[in-house]
């Protein structure tokens, strides 16, 4: 398992392995596309807040907005991230080891 690079998540540095990313083609189909990826790979998601990040989590969980997240966060297994927004940009989509 390959480390691509590392980032921080709460404070604690997080190892990325996996990055898919999604190109925009118009008003939220980068997010749409990177939803049914979630969906289609037995991933979890929290809701969306304006441009931060979207926590996802392997299997059936309730996740809240980041805001939210708190203590919490830990336990991520990865994020998705707007480029530059989730309106009319991409967006990548960053699992944690």
């Amino acid at each position: 398992m390959k480390v691509i690079k590392t980032v921080v998540v709460g404070g604690i540095p997080r190892s990325v392995i996996k990055v898919i990313s999604f190109a925009a083609a118009g008003t939220f189909t980068a997010i749409t596309k990177a939803e049914a990826w979630c969906d289609s790979h037995d991933y979890s998601r929290g809701s969306m807040q304006r441009d931060a990040p979207i926590a996802i989590a392997k299997g059936k969980h309730l996740i809240s907005k980041w805001r939210n997240l708190g203590v919490d966060v830990e336990g991520i297994d990865g994020w998705i991230i707007p480029e530059p927004d989730f309106r009319e940009g991409g967006c990548r989509i960053e699992i944690f080891k």
